[in-house]
């Protein structure tokens, strides 16, 4: 009878030990359970809350900015009004953030397609004049900034990308001729509105080049000196990056 008792008390340890196996290994063998977390450790949000908690699978995989640096040439409405200045060199900068402050793929208008539009340009001539009415070095400069909004496309991934924008610009001139005969120096502010088109070509998933072509248009005021608007038309190359 004891030896009875032994051997089923070695039996219910000896199932007891296989169970636990089985429970072990079933568990092992299952799948875990998914939870849509962000890393640091919150449950839920859209892609902007993604990426303003910082994601670093969002922000890696899409860039967020658009830098460009600008070199081309700004050609004067007025050609008789400005001349002999009336075809100047133009170099500039220009930033696109994002409409929404990131980029949000599930808006492809307002999250991707449309952004801000901010640039600084400086315009320079100088010639030589003679004559009766202007004698002398005759020079302009012009400081313009912008700010607007542009349209391109929404997909990260064409290599070819036109674009639009539109927005309104101040600029600051300050024309002089110093000469002999009647000398001067003037500077005046005229405000106005710009269109801008062209493309720009990926030539790797961070950086690019393109044309740019930007019409200013009602600087309805005056220039001192000149008695001219400062409307005009520029035609420049772009060298860019996305970040």
């Amino acid at each position: 009878h004891t030896a009875y008792r032994r051997q089923r008390q070695m039996c219910i340890r000896d199932s007891s030990w296989a169970a636990a196996l089985i429970v072990l290994a079933s568990s092992c063998a299952a799948p875990p359970v998914q939870e849509s977390r962000l890393p640091n450790g919150e449950i839920d949000g859209n892609w902007v809350t993604r990426a303003i908690a910082g994601d670093p699978y969002i922000l890696a995989s899409e860039p967020q900015y658009t830098f460009e640096t600008l070199i081309g040439a700004r050609e004067l409405d007025s050609d008789s009004a400005w001349s002999p200045l009336d075809d100047q060199l133009n170099v500039g900068i220009s930033w696109q953030p994002p409409f929404l402050g990131l980029r949000d793929p599930e808006h492809w208008l307002f999250g991707r397609a449309l952004s801000w539009d901010f640039g600084l340009q400086y315009a320079y001539d100088r010639s030589d004049v003679s004559g009766p009415v202007r004698s002398g070095r005759f020079e302009s400069r012009t400081v313009e900034a912008s700010g607007g909004v542009m349209l391109e496309p929404p997909d990260p991934d064409w290599r070819l990308r036109p674009y639009v924008g539109a927005g309104f610009s101040i600029l600051f001139t300050d024309v002089e001729l110093d000469g002999e005969i009647d000398p001067f120096r003037e500077k005046d502010t005229a405000t106005g509105g710009y269109l801008r088109t062209g493309a720009r070509f990926q030539w790797t998933s961070r950086q690019h080049f393109g044309v740019d072509v930007r019409w200013l248009f009602g600087t309805e005021d005056p220039i001192d000196g000149v008695g001219a608007t400062a409307d005009s038309m520029t035609v420049s190359f772009i060298f860019g990056a996305r970040f």
